[in-house]
């Protein structure tokens, strides 16, 4: 078993978070994986956080969650996580084709339940199975395994940014031709963060 895990920490509002995102997402669906994705919401507790997996998972396909949905509804109330988090892995483990699911704003998450079913997820995932977790802090989650199989990518803030040689491949993408103290002036001025290099490149 097997799961792979982004995490993105710490960041700021306007950072390069979604673009980064996005880009995952495209790159997972032209290996043919499958792709869901989920945002958390500032207050949502597990049961919120629960409803907006679901939702995610059906885009997908209904059969996903249909046993963890069946006993989230019957019990009425989330007492333990344990029994969805492993439903929804038996829904994973019975699909060929890999999934990924990205958690958006996973800061977001206070409720001790919802960090104890993704640490399940964590711990069991089939290999079919890919964990995206971005995040403004870094999460209350035990990655010891992950790290031991090699399995786990953390990415943190300074990370997001160009060196000088992609500051350059950048340049020249757009403009070719221009001069080496172009990408050094805009890697000086920009910090290697591509929003800026987009704006500033405007005006070379």
């Amino acid at each position: 078993m097997d799961a792979g895990l982004a995490s993105c920490a710490p960041g700021e509002a306007g950072s390069v978070k979604p673009t980064l995102a996005l880009q995952w997402r495209a790159q997972a669906l032209g290996y043919g994986h499958q792709f869901a994705w989920m945002t958390v919401m500032p207050g949502d507790d597990a049961q919120a956080l629960l409803d907006a997996l679901f939702t995610a998972l059906d885009r997908v396909d209904p059969q996903i969650a249909r046993e963890a949905r069946f006993i989230y509804n019957r019990d009425g109330e989330l007492r333990s996580p344990d029994p969805i988090a492993i439903a929804v892995l038996r829904g994973l483990m019975q699909r060929p084709r890999p999934l990924v699911l990205l958690i958006d704003d996973y800061q977001n998450v206070a409720d001790a339940r919802a960090h104890a079913l993704l640490q399940t997820w964590l711990d069991f995932a089939p290999v079919n199975f890919h964990l995206v977790l971005v995040s403004r802090s870094v999460p209350p989650l035990s990655f010891s395994r992950l790290r031991d199989r090699d399995a786990v990518m953390e990415l943190d803030f300074a990370d997001m940014r160009f060196g000088l040689d992609e500051v350059r491949a950048f340049v020249q993408s757009r403009h070719p031709g221009n001069p080496e103290r172009d990408a050094r002036r805009l890697h000086d001025i920009t910090d290697g963060w591509i929003a800026g290099l987009q704006l500033v490149s405007l005006d070379i």
